[in-house]
C-alpha cells in the first residue's frame, strides 16, 4: 500500500471513528499524522493505563486532567473502532461518484486550517471538488428556514451581485434562505456549495434532494465531514455551521429568528476572524430579530446594498454604486422590470401599488417584488401615502 493510500485510509478512519469537531482527535492526528495516530490507538486498545505522560504532554494536555481527557477520548473512539470498514467506505464513496479529499490534495480548502484541532481530517465531496478549493473566494449566505418574501428577495439580489463578480455561494442546503441562495446561484450559473450535516449519501432535507442533486450536476459541490451512512443529527448541524463559516471568505445572515442556528454560523465566522454581514429587517418581523441582536451584540456589519456583500469578501475591490441618478444612466443600473416601475414613480407625488400596476403593466406580485429590490438598493422610499423615487 502506497504512503498516500495509507494516509488517506487513515484520515478516512479518523473521519468515521470520531464526531465532527473532536479537538482531542485533531491534536493527536496533527502531532502524529493520521496513520501513526491510528497505529497508536490500536496499540493502546482498551488499556487507558497504557497512555504515557509523554503523549499527554506532547498533545498539550499536561496534568492529570489532560490524561483523563485523553483516556475518555480513547474510550469514545473504541466504541466505533472495530466497526469501521475502510474498504466498504471506499466502495460506497465510489458508488456515489464522490471523492474523499485530504489536506495534501490540491482541492483541499487551505483556510480550514484556521479551525485548528477542530479541522476535519478529510472531506467527502460530490460534484466538482475544485470548487471547494476556491470556496474562500466567496461568501456563506445563511438564514431562516421559514424565510419571508423579503428575505428571499434580498437573497436573490445578493447572490445575483455575487454571480456578477464570480464569487462562490456557500450554504447548508436547508429550507428557506439556504435553498433560495442555492437556487439563485444555479439560475445565475455561479458555483455553489452545500455543506451537509450527515453523510454525503444523506440528502437532507429529503424535500430538497432534487436541489442538492442539481448542485452536484451543475458544477457545484456537496460536502460532508461525516462518513457515508451518518444520519443528520442536531449536534452535527451545529458542527456543520463551523465548517460553513470556515470554508467561506465571509458570512452573511439574511434573516434569523432570536435563537436561529444561523447565528451560530455567524459567531463561528467572527471567532475565525472572518467578516460577517447582516441584512436588517422590519422591526416588526420575528424573522429578523436575530439579525438585529447580532448587530447589537457583535462587530458584524450592516448590509444596506447588494454591493456590500462583494465588499465584505476579502480581496474584492470596493465599488460605490449610487442609486437613482449618478454617473451611470438608469438603463445601466436597473433591469427592464425595475425601469418600468421607476418610470411610474415621482419624487414628490406618492404612487400606490395599484397605480404602479396600471402604469407599468406588471402584475401586483411583480410590482411588490420589484419595489422590495429597489428599496433595498436605496433607489426608492415609502411613506404613509405611497412610494416615491429617492432624492
Amino acid at each position: 500500500m502506497s504512503g498516500d493510500t495509507l494516509e488517506r485510509d487513515a484520515a478516512m478512519f479518523w473521519a468515521a471513528v470520531t464526531e465532527p469537531n473532536d479537538h482531542i482527535a485533531g491534536l493527536l492526528v496533527s502531532h502524529l499524522g493520521p496513520a501513526e495516530a491510528r497505529k497508536w490507538l490500536s496499540a493502546i486498545g482498551t488499556r487507558s493505563d497504557a497512555i504515557s505522560d509523554a503523549t499527554v504532554d506532547r498533545l498539550g494536555l499536561s496534568g492529570e486532567m489532560g490524561a483523563r481527557r485523553l483516556a475518555t477520548a480513547v474510550a469514545r473512539w473504541n466504541t466505533r473502532r472495530d466497526t469501521i470498514d475502510i474498504q466498504e467506505l471506499r466502495r460506497r464513496t465510489e458508488l456515489l461518484g464522490a471523492r474523499f479529499i485530504i489536506p495534501c490534495d490540491a482541492e483541499w480548502p487551505q483556510q480550514l486550517a484556521d479551525l485548528g484541532p477542530g479541522a476535519p481530517s478529510g472531506l467527502w465531496v460530490r460534484g466538482d471538488a475544485t470548487v471547494v478549493a476556491k470556496s474562500g473566494y466567496g461568501a456563506a449566505i445563511v438564514g431562516a428556514r421559514a424565510a419571508t418574501a423579503y428575505g428571499e428577495t434580498v437573497t436573490a439580489m445578493l447572490v445575483s451581485r455575487m454571480a456578477e463578480r464570480g464569487l462562490t455561494v456557500v450554504s447548508g442546503g436547508a429550507f428557506g434562505i439556504d435553498a433560495c441562495a442555492h437556487q439563485c446561484a444555479l439560475r445565475m450559473q455561479t458555483p455553489t456549495i452545500a455543506v451537509l450535516a450527515g453523510g454525503i449519501d444523506q440528502l437532507y432535507p429529503a424535500a430538497n434532494s432534487d436541489l442538492l442533486r442539481a448542485i452536484e450536476s451543475s458544477g457545484g459541490a456537496l460536502v460532508s465531514e461525516s462518513a457515508p451512512g451518518s444520519t443528520p443529527m442536531k449536534s452535527r448541524f451545529l458542527s456543520r455551521n463551523r465548517l460553513i463559516a470556515a470554508l467561506s471568505g465571509a458570512t452573511v445572515v439574511v434573516e434569523a429568528a432570536w435563537r436561529s442556528g444561523s447565528l451560530s454560523t455567524a459567531n463561528h465566522a467572527l471567532e475565525l476572524g472572518r467578516p460577517v454581514g447582516v441584512v436588517p429587517g422590519p422591526i416588526t418581523s420575528a424573522q429578523s430579530a436575530g439579525c438585529h441582536r447580532l448587530l447589537r451584540e457583535s462587530p458584524a456589519e450592516v448590509l444596506s446594498t447588494p454591493e456590500d456583500v462583494v465588499d465584505l469578501v476579502p480581496g474584492q475591490p470596493k465599488v460605490q454604486v449610487q442609486a437613482g441618478s449618478g454617473s451611470r444612466s438608469d438603463a445601466e443600473q436597473f433591469d427592464p422590470m425595475e425601469l418600468r416601475v421607476l418610470d411610474g414613480l415621482k419624487r414628490s407625488t406618492p404612487v400606490s401599488v395599484d397605480d404602479l400596476c396600471v402604469a407599468s403593466g406588471l402584475a401586483p406580485a411583480e410590482v411588490l417584488m420589484t419595489l422590495s429590490r429597489l428599496e433595498f438598493r436605496g433607489a426608492i422610499r415609502q411613506d404613509l401615502r405611497g412610494w416615491h423615487r429617492s432624492r
